[in-house]
Order: C-alpha cells, then sequence, then structure tokens
C-alpha cells in the first residue's frame, strides 16, 4: 500500500488568510436598497423624501387639490343668468367640439361671454321655440269661432270635456229646428216658452198672437242668436279663466324656482353645475306631468334602505341629521386609523443584526479543513 504523502501547512498562513477573508468589507447593503427590493423598482421614495413629506408634529391627511381658478363672470354672463332664472330663455344643453374633443355645457356655464355670444344664445332659443311653435301648429281654417275657443283653451292645459258636454245638451238642440219654416219657428218658440215655465194655454195665445202680427220667425231667431251668444261668451270666461291659472301657475313656479336656487346657493359644497341639475330636476315638469324629483321619491320607495332614510328625513330632519353626522364620525375615525399617521425623521429604528458567531480561530480552523478534504 502506498504512503499517503501528508502536505505540509503553515498554520501563520492560514491564519493571515481566514483574518482577510473576515476583514474584508462586504457590500454596502442601504435601507433604500432593502425598500426598493420589497416594493418593486418603479418610482420608489427613498426614506430621505419620506421624512420630508412633512414635520414630525403634523398628522398627514388626504390632500387638499386647489380648485382651477374660475372665470370672472362679465356683465354678459350675469345678463344670462338673470334671463334664465326669470324663465325668459331656457338653460339648453349645446355640444361644443366634435369627436373626442366635444364637450356639453349648458349655456348657464359658459364663461367669458360677449355681447355677440349673448346675442347668438338669444337668437338659438327664439329660432328653437319657433320651430316648437311650428311643428305644435294646428291650423284653425275652416273651424268656427268656438271650435277656435276650445283649441286656445286645450292649448293652454284646460278641459274642454265638459264644455263640449254642455254645448251638446244646451246648444246643439237649436240646430234641430228648422228655423225656415213656420212649423220649425213655433216648435222652438214653444220649446222656449216652456222652458220658462209657462203655462200651455198661454204659450199658445202668445204664439197665435206672433203668427198674427208676423213676428214668430224674428222671435224664434233671435231665441237660437240668445242661446249662441250665451253659451260663447261662457267659453270665452272658461278660457280666460284657465289662461289666468296658467300666468298665476308660472309665476308661481319663477317665484319658488329662485327661491330654492337662493336656498341651494347656501349649500357651499355644491358647485354651480350641480344646484343647476338639483334645480332643473325638482321644477322642470317633464313629459309625464311630474318633475324629476317626483319620479326619483317613486323610485326610492321601491328601495327599503333608502325609503328609510327619505322617511326619517321627512318626519323628523334632527335625526336624520344626527345619524348621518355620526356615520360621518365613524367613517372619519376608520379613515384616521388606516391612512393618518406622524413621521418623526429624528427616531429611526436601529435594525438589529446577528453577532459574528465565527471566531477567528474558528474561521481558521475550518479553512484548514477545507484543504485537508
Amino acid at each position: 500500500m502506498e504512503n499517503q504523502k501528508t502536505e505540509v501547512v503553515d498554520l501563520n498562513v492560514l491564519l493571515e488568510q481566514a483574518r482577510a477573508s473576515l476583514e474584508q468589507p462586504k457590500a454596502e447593503i442601504s435601507a433604500d436598497k432593502v425598500f426598493e427590493e420589497l416594493i418593486g423598482t418603479e418610482e420608489v421614495v427613498t426614506l430621505e423624501e419620506l421624512a420630508k413629506v412633512a414635520p414630525a408634529e403634523e398628522v398627514l391627511a388626504t390632500p387638499k387639490v386647489a380648485a382651477a381658478p374660475k372665470a370672472e363672470d362679465t356683465q354678459y354672463n350675469k345678463k344670462l343668468k338673470e334671463l334664465i332664472e326669470l324663465g325668459l330663455i331656457k338653460d339648453y344643453q349645446v355640444t361644443i367640439g366634435e369627436g373626442e374633443d366635444a364637450k356639453e355645457l349648458y349655456f348657464s356655464e359658459f364663461e367669458n361671454l360677449d355681447k355677440e355670444g349673448l346675442e347668438d344664445i338669444i337668437r338659438n332659443c327664439k329660432e328653437i321655440e319657433q320651430k316648437e311653435i311650428d311643428e305644435n301648429y294646428i291650423s284653425s281654417k275652416g273651424l268656427t269661432d268656438r271650435a277656435k275657443q276650445y283649441l286656445e283653451i286645450d292649448k293652454a292645459g284646460g278641459d274642454i270635456t265638459q264644455l263640449l258636454q254642455e254645448e251638446k245638451e244646451y246648444v246643439s238642440p237649436i240646430s234641430t229646428y228648422d228655423l225656415e219654416t213656420e212649423y220649425g219657428q213655433e216648435a222652438l218658440v214653444r220649446a222656449d216658452l216652456r222652458n220658462k215655465g209657462i203655462r200651455p194655454n198661454v204659450i199658445n195665445a202668445t204664439i197665435d198672437d206672433m203668427k198674427a202680427d208676423f213676428t214668430l220667425d224674428a222671435e224664434a231667431k233671435q231665441i237660437a242668436t240668445d242661446v249662441t251668444s250665451t253659451f260663447d261668451k261662457y267659453v270665452e270666461k272658461r278660457k280666460q279663466e284657465q289662461l289666468a291659472e296658467n300666468k298665476a301657475t308660472e309665476e308661481a313656479k319663477k317665484e319658488a324656482r329662485k327661491n330654492l336656487n337662493l336656498e341651494l346657493k347656501e349649500f357651499k359644497n355644491l358647485n354651480e353645475t350641480q344646484r343647476k341639475v338639483i334645480l332643473d330636476n325638482a321644477t322642470n315638469i317633464n313629459q309625464y306631468g311630474i318633475t324629476n324629483s317626483m319620479q326619483m321619491y317613486f323610485d326610492i320607495e321601491k328601495d327599503p334602505k333608502k325609503y328609510a332614510q327619505l322617511v326619517v328625513f321627512m318626519n323628523n330632519p334632527e335625526a336624520y341629521k344626527n345619524a348621518v353626522q355620526l356615520g360621518v364620525a365613524n367613517k372619519a375615525k376608520i379613515s384616521t386609523a388606516v391612512h393618518s399617521f406622524k413621521v418623526n425623521p429624528r427616531v429611526v429604528k436601529e435594525v438589529v443584526v446577528n453577532p459574528q458567531t465565527n471566531s477567528l480561530a474558528d474561521a481558521a480552523w475550518e479553512k484548514l479543513m477545507d484543504k485537508n478534504k
């Protein structure tokens, strides 16, 4: 068996090598590097930058975004809003631009309006109103004066059903009498005297007298004229009453809209566009004869949770207000606990590193053993 050669090792050399290995400077590992590796490499915020966010005594909260400067209303902007509030022109929505650049605005949202711009808006409103008139126009050609009256009452929102029934009952029977004949004339005069409660023998004597002095035809035609004229005056009165009612209603609506607008301005958290939408929903009548706010009420009735909140507000506004404030406070506490914190750049917790367990001798021994493997 061949003798195994033993390599002579200088222990001093091994100790020097071990010492050099232990004293070799490690690659510097910064807290920033560790932070970067943990959260990824995109948009890394260093600890130094984080420390500069706020002084130690300040609590970080959701940053407030400064509102964009609003252009001041010109005298023409103010005039336009006055016309809209008075109901003299409608606050139509318009589209500015085309395609992706298109933007929808209401007239009341225009800024830096000049005289020419205001005149364009007024002209467009008049054209729209005229178009609506033309589309809804019904020719009155060939209609009787009474039929025209009915048409005006109907357009004003009045109910002509009762008038038509009264015409059928009191006026139409006149047309059944042929007033060009003595028989027709006598029949009408008899009917009129009978309706007045005249006794039959008196009616007969009266008719004979009229025939004798040839006044029967004139009397019959006068009766027909009086009935027709009286009814036409009645129809005219109903029309004027309807128009007066409409005018009073419109005035009341304008006043209510004006007052509601003033109250909505007290809600400082609403911008002008939001107030405008709420105002329109509360005052403008839709195609179903109700406001959008009324429609919202009917929709809310179908949602138990929302309906409960609404009826609490309607029956006990103070209780509703307290409930809302409590809910906001609870949400604020949760938000504060999660998102609000203090940063004190002067106090940093040191990272404790496990102490070196291998001694210089241990390192030399391991080196020796590795060479003899």
